[in-house]
């Protein structure tokens, strides 16, 4: 017995002195931490299960290759079909997301739950009502919600803690989680006219926190998005300019071969200049990154897009329809700040639609035949 003791204990001591070689599959894109039924939230699993493509929290590391889920994670009941909203995140590190440390959490127990993520007084909206059945075994421990929300309602015995910063709503529900409720909220449609004539005059407190970047970033990244811009003077069109660049330049979106960047690479870097392949977290993150390096705030947004319509559907009051989001509707984007009008989503990645509304404002000064 004393000899195999000794043989065991070497062998484990070699094993773990010795060199390892990289993993031959990429850490998978943090969609991968989904809300399947064998798939936590931002965790690894139950019992070592293999992942499945959805939201989650971990968004340090990105890239590689995933495969497609199409397990439904909500039914949305609504008038309106747009994005659902989860969180955001402000900090770049040339190799994926993180929240910066200051992240003040606020219990609220009421059902008023406005995050003013645009200023609603300089913003037209629409109000609209609708409702959200979460699937059963999904397990989401943070609140899918509108542009413009208001208020939630719910029959469920639920706190809230609200990240006003980055505008998350994490749910204390205990082990059933919130799997019913409905929403009221003000969706924004935002003028052309007004984001044309935006200052560049940004508070403080948004040039500290949104203009960060890596110092390793790479120069050709400044001088690509100098580049991009080269002809544009407004901060809208400059922002315009960096969306529409992915759609005209040979980027392709797909979900499989996708590039994990190695050791010292920079994963923005990377998507712009050498592979051009990859799906929604290429897109955005690359947007995000060149229009900071214009010293324009801007935010990484994560959560879902609208779903399909449902086969079946119910009979529903006010022009509703049902809606089904499933793992594979998980998405990010970009979040831009405009001096008094506040952040305003877009949309880079190829295939995908600017998740709110625009419209052009018409002068009462024009002439009959210009108007017509």
């Amino acid at each position: 017995m004393i000899p195999l003791l000794v043989v065991t204990i070497l062998s484990t001591a070699v094993g773990f002195a010795s060199p390892k070689q990289e993993p031959i599959w990429p850490d998978p894109v943090p969609f991968i931490t989904g809300t399947a039924d064998d798939a936590g939230v931002g965790g690894n699993g139950e019992g070592g299960k293999v992942q499945k493509v959805g939201y989650g929290e971990d968004d340090s590391r990105l890239g590689g290759s995933f495969v497609q889920d199409y397990g439904l994670v909500f039914r949305a009941f609504a008038e309106k079909k747009h994005y659902w909203r989860v969180d955001s995140k402000d900090t770049y590190t040339g190799r994926g997301w993180v929240k910066s440390s200051e992240i003040d959490l606020q219990l609220q127990t009421g059902d008023n739950l406005q995050l003013n993520t645009f200023n609603a007084p300089e913003v037209e909206t629409t109000e609209y009502n609708a409702m959200v059945v979460m699937e059963p075994t999904s397990r989401f421990e943070k609140l899918v919600y509108p542009y413009g929300i208001e208020t939630v309602s719910t029959n469920d015995n639920v706190d809230y803690l609200v990240d006003y910063q980055h505008g998350s709503i994490s749910l204390d529900t205990g082990e059933d989680g919130l799997k019913r409720f409905e929403v009221a909220y003000q969706y924004p449609s935002f003028s052309l006219n007004q984001l044309q004539q935006a200052e560049s005059d940004d508070p403080e407190s948004i040039q500290d926190r949104y203009l960060q970047l890596p110092d390793e970033l790479p120069d050709r990244v400044y001088q690509l998005a100098e580049e991009i811009v080269a002809d544009n003077t407004t901060r809208y069109d400059k922002v315009m300019a960096i969306e529409d660049y992915f759609r005209s330049n040979g980027y392709i979106y797909q979900i499989q071969n996708v590039a994990v960047p190695g050791q010292g690479e920079d994963y923005v870097d990377q998507f712009l200049f050498d592979t051009k392949v990859g799906y929604c977290d290429n897109f955005s993150t690359s947007m995000a990154v060149m229009l900071r390096t214009l010293d324009i705030p801007t935010r990484w947004v994560k959560g879902f897009t609208g779903g399909q319509l449902a086969s079946d559907q119910p009979d529903l009051p006010n022009q509703m329809r049902a809606y089904e989001i499933t793992n594979s509707n998980a998405h990010s984007w970009v979040e831009v700040y405009f001096p008094g009008v506040g952040w305003v989503p877009f949309e880079p990645t190829n295939g995908f639609n600017n998740p709110v509304d625009f419209y052009q404002e018409v002068s009462d000064s024009v002439d009959s035949e210009s108007e017509e």
